[in-house]
C-alpha cells in the first residue's frame, strides 16, 4: 500500500515506495519536477522549463504538471492493485481446481474399489448357490 502522502499534491516530497516490479515512480517523477524547477532559476531564459515558467492563463504550470503526475501515479497504483488481486484470485482458483481434481480422482478410486468388491461378492454368492444346489 502507498502512503497517503504519496498521493497528495503538495510541495513536500513523499516517501518513495516500490511497486511489485521495483519501479520507483514517485521518486523519479518528483526528481524530474525538481530538476525542471532548478532549470527555471538558471539565468538563461532559453534553458528554463516551459512548464514552470509563468505563462498566460490556460497553459500548464508546474503545479498542474505535478497534479497530472500524481493522477498518473494513482492510476498506475490502482492498476497494479487490480493485477495483484487478479493474480491472487487466479492462484486461489487454480488451487481449488487442483483440490477438486484430487477429490474427483479419490472418488473414482473409491468407486472402482466398491465395484471390485461387489463383483467379488457376487461371484462368491454364485459359488455358494451352486454348492447348495449341488447337495
Amino acid at each position: 500500500p502507498i502512503p497517503s502522502c504519496a498521493l497528495a499534491v503538495s510541495d513536500e516530497r513523499p516517501v518513495s515506495t516500490q511497486s511489485t516490479w521495483g519501479l520507483r515512480i514517485e521518486h523519479d517523477a518528483y526528481e524530474l519536477i525538481e530538476k525542471r524547477q532548478k532549470l527555471q532559476s538558471v539565468k538563461n531564459p532559453q534553458m528554463a522549463d516551459p512548464f514552470v515558467v509563468s505563462r498566460p492563463l490556460g497553459t500548464k504550470t508546474g503545479n498542474q504538471v505535478r497534479i497530472a503526475i500524481d493522477s498518473l501515479i494513482k492510476e498506475y497504483q490502482r492498476f497494479d492493485e487490480e493485477r495483484r488481486q487478479w493474480d491472487h484470485e487466479r492462484a486461489s482458483m487454480v488451487s481449488n481446481i487442483e483440490r477438486l481434481e484430487q477429490e474427483c480422482k479419490l472418488q473414482e478410486e473409491i468407486k472402482n474399489d466398491v465395484v471390485k468388491r461387489n463383483r467379488i461378492l457376487e461371484y462368491s454368492l454364485k459359488q455358494m448357490r451352486a454348492q447348495i444346489l449341488a447337495r
